[in-house]
């Protein structure tokens, strides 16, 4: 099993129920994902959002013995709305997210690298002392990470 700390799990979210070969696509399970984005601040129903998964390539991680499942992501969604501040409505929002990480094959060995950007832009509108305000929220996070083992 692939944990998260979005309270669903990898597999629930990336995982599928048939073995891959290399080069194959899959839809991502968006009702597990929506739950997940939720419990971050990100509400987006699973039916506005499109998603694959692909396995590009299954390769040995740093000459060891190892095998490594190279799995890209791709998430698209419409009408994402972050948390907003009390009297706020959402108007617009759009989600990107891109997700490249290189898995063990052997649970007991930890994911070897990742590469995630996450990015949602929303516009938002409220009421402030009798005038109306809008709001433009622009949230963009980027991760990249190389793990190895030392003094194996």
């Amino acid at each position: 099993k692939l944990s998260s700390q979005f309270g669903e799990t990898e597999d629930q979210v990336l995982g599928t129920k048939e073995p891959k070969a290399e080069g194959d696509t899959w839809a991502l399970n968006t009702d597990s994902l929506s739950r997940a984005l939720a419990r971050n601040g990100f509400h987006i129903g699973a039916e506005k959002l499109r998603s694959e998964g692909q396995l590009t390539s299954v390769t040995k991680h740093e000459g060891g013995e190892a095998e490594f499942l190279q799995v890209d992501v791709s998430i698209i969604g419409e009408g994402v709305s972050p948390e907003l501040p009390l009297g706020y409505a959402p108007k617009s929002g759009t989600l990107t997210n891109t997700i490249s990480r290189r898995y063990p094959t052997d649970p007991k060995l930890p994911c070897a690298g990742e590469e995630i950007s996450f990015e949602i832009v929303a516009e938002a509108e409220g009421k402030e002392a009798e005038s109306i305000v809008n709001l433009k929220i622009h949230v963009k996070q980027t991760l990249k990470a190389r793990y190895s083992r030392i003094g194996a």
